[in-house]
């Protein structure tokens, strides 16, 4: 019976599971530091990086066998923010963007089931300001690739750099 109930589980995963998955993977993580950061009362480990540094990497993406993923383009950007909060516990109250690179991966078109790999190299960065993650106060860098699919739903990763 315990085995009838395990096998109902899994195929109820497997149906509303995600059918891909998407990864941002930076160069050289094994002989970067790493430190941890509390954002949004979630703690990320970050890879440090210098302010002149280039930053580059992969963007792995996962499609289940036998599904494929319409999209309608794949970006990487890399932004840097400021944000300010009354209460730790509330959203932003003042968000202020001042760092927005732009790198398209893939043009329109669909991406058949297995890994498919997406290489970005940001050049000659000039990270004026130094990360903060502060009680009411971030200064924050990060990348976001976008699988933008219309109708169907966007899908964005997110990834955290010091």
């Amino acid at each position: 019976m315990f085995s009838i109930a395990s096998q109902i589980a899994s195929m109820a995963y497997d149906t509303f599971a995600s059918p891909w998955t998407v990864d941002i993977e930076l160069q050289d993580t094994h002989q970067r530091g790493h430190t941890t950061v509390d954002y949004d009362g979630t703690e990320k480990e970050c890879l440090i990086f210098g302010g002149t540094e280039e930053l580059e990497g992969v963007v792995h993406i996962d499609v289940k066998e036998g599904r494929l993923l319409d999209h309608e383009g794949i970006t990487l950007e890399l932004f840097g923010r400021m944000e300010m909060r009354e209460n730790p516990d509330f959203v932003a109250l003042d968000v202020s963007t001042f760092l927005r690179l732009t790198k398209d991966l893939a043009p329109t078109g669909q991406l058949g089931a297995g890994k498919h790999e997406l290489e970005f190299k940001f050049d000659s960065l000039n990270l004026e300001k130094e990360s903060y993650y502060g009680t009411h106060a971030f200064v924050r860098y990060f990348l976001r690739c976008t699988v933008t699919r219309g109708f169907t739903g966007t899908i964005v990763e997110e990834q955290d750099v010091v």
